[in-house]
């Protein structure tokens, strides 16, 4: 009903008078042959023009000509056809002094709303050199002839007034189907496949075909300029659980979205797109867990180049339907880029338009809604991938991390050795720089250890794959949930555990591993991961994976850049790995506070390579200041390096140095009180 508004509205603006929509109308019948038909039904029109409003003679001959409905249910589709007899109605005028009060009988719309499972098509014979496309069903000139003459009949029936010239059209209808049927098989068709079509009955009103074909059903042939659904919201355990798990199978046998767990509304997105012409577009309300879950992924990367607008549209749409609703449209042709839009106060405003050159692997879609989204935006367009420096990859399968379990124990905190053993941390004892082994108990597979090791040579000899030969590399070890903490292994003796993620250089290089963990452990890509991949949330964390690592925006960074952030990771370092620093003693306080301090200047370096002109605008400046300084080598300061640190630190934190002007108050600048959740 709403697109017959909207191409009303439309053909207001265009033909205010319905001057040209009339002509338009009349052109049609002066082409009839019959001479009869061809007189009454120019009377019809005029008539239909003339006795009423303006609205009446569009909305007839749209209904007629432009708009089709199909849905599974019969009783929705009678319902369609009472909303658009009451449109048709209500612009009718009234004349007492005329039969029937002047009031025109109404159309009939059987075959234009029709019930039909819209899922299942018609086994059409191959044709082509390798048979690779379908027939049509009207390719031979016989049955074009009687497909011409049954769309004559239905275009008589639309208007037919009397019972009896309907009964007389219905049972021409019927004549003509059964023709056709015959024919097909005659000529190659099934004879399953022809009896279906012909024992198909628009005029049973209680009825649902168990298939659909626009060809058949409607005469359309070469695709539906717009398509508009509003899918069945069924998951796939559900479908399991009412019966569908036949139809279940036969979708995902037939059509190439339908992986995994799957919606059922999936197989309406596929089958909406096939059913367009070449210019096509189609507009779908569904939930929106399509956008960033698994199953989704082939319909997102299938139709990646196709989507055009997809349009927010919240929680409160349907009363019967307690999801997060989106608005989807898909255009046949290609389109470079994608718009959003978020409806505000019963509005739909557009917040970005996005390049699609920017999306990648696995075309999660759910950053689009971010309240930020101007800022990932702005990172998207970053030249760079994290994937460039080092590729992240899943710590161990799931068949190794079991494996590993009988492996482990437990030695004396002083009697690691790791020309004999490896270390095994996992997700609750990564910390932030260095693991917490030996600090904080690791619970593994049900059982705790607090120093777990297992035996080097045992392990290597059991795990001759890429588990053990990662583990005896340099690398980045990350937590697989909740927080992106990363920790670094410079020797290769830890050996990550389930759940875990890890980067390897491939050249080994430490420098790139510190620069990489600086930039990790800092604000911004916890802030990045969670407003992007907001659709794998859990308990306000994340689930993190591979894809969200690799395809962290990088800068363009030069190595000399790079050096900062290489030295107050060696500083980070060197101060949380002394003894003190997991001490509560109060006489330490200045030298914990000192990894404080240099977490701060680090995030305000990355806030710098990121956003430069946002922060120069503010008047802060940090990489220039920080290359000024020289700070020395960790590995060349001799004597007692704490002391050293702790003179660098004060000197940096003067309260008239510039770094430190720069630190105070960096929060004033917009980008980063957004990034930095304040408000």
């Amino acid at each position: 009903m709403g697109i017959l508004h909207k191409l009303v509205h439309i053909l207001h603006k265009l033909d205010p008078q319905n001057q040209r929509w009339q002509e338009r109308q009349l052109e049609k019948a002066r082409q009839i042959e019959d001479v009869t038909i061809r007189d009454q039904l120019i009377e019809d029109i005029e008539a239909a023009f003339t006795n009423n409003e303006l609205d009446y003679g569009r909305k007839l001959y749209l209904i007629e000509n432009c708009i089709y409905g199909v849905d599974i249910q019969p009783i929705a589709t009678q319902i369609s056809k009472l909303r658009f007899f009451i449109s048709l109605i209500v612009d009718q005028k009234s004349d007492r002094n005329k039969g029937n009060f002047g009031i025109r009988p109404l159309p009939n719309l059987e075959t234009k709303f029709v019930a039909a499972n819209t899922l299942i098509g018609i086994d059409k014979p191959k044709t082509g050199i390798n048979a690779d496309s379908t027939r049509s069903l009207f390719d031979n000139t016989e049955i074009e002839a009687l497909e011409n003459q049954l769309k004559e009949v239905r275009h008589r029936l639309f208007s037919a007034k009397t019972p009896k010239y309907k009964r007389e059209l219905r049972a021409k209808d019927e004549a003509l189907r059964e023709q056709i049927g015959a024919l097909l098989e005659a000529h190659g068709w099934g004879n399953a496949t022809a009896q279906q079509l012909a024992n198909w009955n628009p005029y049973d009103q209680n009825a649902s075909a168990d298939f659909f074909d626009n060809e058949w059903m409607f005469g359309i042939s070469d695709g539906f300029d717009v398509v508009i659904g509003n899918p069945p919201y069924i998951d796939s355990e559900t479908m399991v659980k009412i019966g569908l798990a036949s139809l279940r199978d036969y979708l995902s046998n037939k059509l190439k979205y339908t992986k995994g767990n799957w919606d059922i509304y999936i197989a309406f997105f596929e089958t909406g797109f096939n059913l367009l012409n070449k210019l096509g577009v189609m507009s779908f309300i569904t939930p929106d867990k399509w956008i960033s879950k698994p199953f989704g992924y082939e319909l997102r990367k299938g139709l990646l180049n196709n989507f055009y607008i997809i349009t927010e549209s919240g929680r409160n749409i349907f009363e019967s339907a307690n999801v997060d609703s989106i608005i989807t449209f898909i255009n046949k042709k290609q389109i470079n880029y994608f718009d959003v839009y978020k409806f505000q106060k019963n509005e739909s405003i557009k917040i970005a338009s996005i390049p699609k050159v920017q999306l990648a692997e696995p075309y999660a879609f759910d950053w689009f809604f971010s309240k930020h989204i101007e800022i990932i935006n702005k990172l998207e367009k970053l030249p760079r991938r994290l994937s460039e420096f080092c590729i992240c990859e899943n710590a161990c399968a799931t068949s190794d991390a079991y494996k590993l379990k009988e492996f482990l124990f437990n030695i004396e905190q002083d009697g690691f050795d790791q020309e004999q053993h490896f270390k095994v941390i996992n997700t609750g004892t990564i910390g932030r720089y260095i693991s917490k082994w030996g600090v904080k108990p690791m619970t593994y597979l049900k059982d705790k250890y607090l120093t777990p090791v297992v035996n080097k040579s045992e392990f290597l000899n059991a795990f001759n794959n890429s588990y053990g030969i990662k583990s005896n590399k340099s690398k980045i070890i990350i937590k697989g949930l909740t927080l992106l903490d990363a920790c670094i292994d410079e020797i290769g003796v830890i050996i990550p555990g389930k759940t875990t993620l890890i980067l390897t250089e491939t050249n080994q290089e430490l420098s790139k591993l510190k620069f990489l963990l600086a930039l990790l452990n800092s604000k911004l890509p916890l802030f990045y991961i969670k407003e992007k991949y907001n659709g794998s949330s859990y308990n306000g964390g994340i689930n993190f994976n591979v894809d969200m690592i690799n395809n962290l925006p990088i800068p363009n960074i030069l190595g000399q850049t790079q050096q900062p952030f290489i030295k107050l990771i060696d500083y980070i370092l060197y101060i949380i790995s002394q003894p003190f620093y997991t001490s509560t003693d109060l006489a330490y306080a200045e030298e914990r506070l000192m990894v404080n301090f240099l977490e701060n200047l680090i995030d305000a370096l990355v806030y710098e390579l990121y956003f430069p002109d946002e922060l120069h605008e503010a008047g802060k400046y940090f990489i220039s200041l920080i290359e000024k300084e020289n700070l020395p080598d960790l590995n060349v300061v001799q004597g007692d390096k704490i002391s050293t640190l702790k003179h660098i630190i004060k000197r940096l934190t003067d309260k008239n140095h510039p770094l430190y002007v720069n630190l105070f108050f960096l929060d004033s600048v917009p980008v980063v009180r957004v990034i930095e959740g304040k408000p």
